[in-house]
């Protein structure tokens, strides 16, 4: 039957925690598409960076 999958995190938090620019972005974004919480932008990102990092690779 196998092993089942490991789980893996699906995003990576910022560097700088307390980034005035980078939290005020993030609020406009966060009011303009009615995201639930800066997860979900984070997730986006990091999805957006995994496509890349792979067209780059073929």
């Amino acid at each position: 039957m196998g092993e089942p999958k490991k789980s893996r995190k699906k995003f990576t938090r910022p560097k700088k925690s307390h980034d005035k620019e980078r939290i005020d972005e993030e609020k406009k974004i966060t009011e303009e598409y009615g995201l639930k919480n800066k997860k979900e932008i984070w997730k986006a990102e990091a999805a957006i960076t995994r496509i890349r990092s792979q067209a780059k690779k073929s």
